[in-house]
């Protein structure tokens, strides 16, 4: 299945660049060199959505009721995003590694607020 999804979406990366490859003549040129890299990084960015995608669903799989779960589904986001905040910290800049956590659960925090408070205004 997974070899599958890496060649659809090879084939309609590749698709897309023939038919604007007379446009981009530079990106025409070097499909061969980039190709093996292209797809590791397809299958990286798309596991990667999509395994983040599910995590916050969870919950919902284990609650009848949909605002205990939306609490947990918050509650293991808020996890997650301070766990990723950290681990990508540690890397890059160790010493800020605990307040960076901090700062990318608070950014989270407010898209998804301010996403709920969209779909609440439209949806009235």
């Amino acid at each position: 299945m997974g070899k599958t999804i890496v060649k659809l979406i090879y084939f309609f990366f590749f698709a897309a660049t023939l038919a604007l490859g007379p446009f981009f003549p530079c990106v025409h040129s070097k499909l061969s060199i980039l190709s093996s890299r292209l797809q590791i990084s397809a299958l990286t960015i798309g596991l990667s959505y999509f395994v983040g995608g599910l995590i916050p669903l969870i919950p919902y799989f284990f609650f009848d009721n949909t605002q205990i779960g939306l609490l947990w589904s918050s509650i293991v986001t808020i996890l997650c995003l301070l766990i990723f905040g950290y681990a990508k910290s540690y890397y890059v800049a160790p010493e800020n590694a605990g307040w960076n956590a901090i700062q990318t659960a608070l950014v989270g925090a407010a898209a998804a607020g301010f996403a709920y408070a969209v779909i609440y205004a439209i949806g009235d």
